[in-house]
């Protein structure tokens, strides 16, 4: 299971917790609003992660990112993408994919 970090970030009147995944799983097991992903891909080729409004990642798909090769991508989200289930990247391609996620 990917390691969990828990942060901080003020916006307006909000507070922002972070949840890193290494692995597939939840960002946010209850409602919530997603801000930000910071998504990294340390492998060679376009690698991919499914953005679920769920808890097991058997429906509702947001979207799909796809990160170029050995890059960095930050992608925020003004206003936020509420998700009445949970917040879960139930697929993500590769192992050398890093996800970090801005939440309330």
């Amino acid at each position: 299971m990917g390691a969990d970090v828990t942060a901080s970030y003020g916006r307006a009147s909000e507070l922002c917790l972070t949840k890193r995944l290494t692995v597939a799983g939840n960002i946010k097991a209850t409602a919530g609003k997603l801000y930000w992903v910071l998504i990294s891909n340390a492998n060679s080729s376009m690698r991919n992660c499914v953005l679920h409004d769920d808890n097991d990642a058997t429906s509702d798909v947001i979207c799909t990112f796809y990160n170029p090769a050995n890059s960095t991508r930050l992608y925020s989200f003004d206003p936020p993408i509420p998700c009445d289930t949970g917040i879960r990247f139930g697929s993500i391609e590769s192992s050398d994919i890093t996800i970090l996620g801005g939440y309330v």
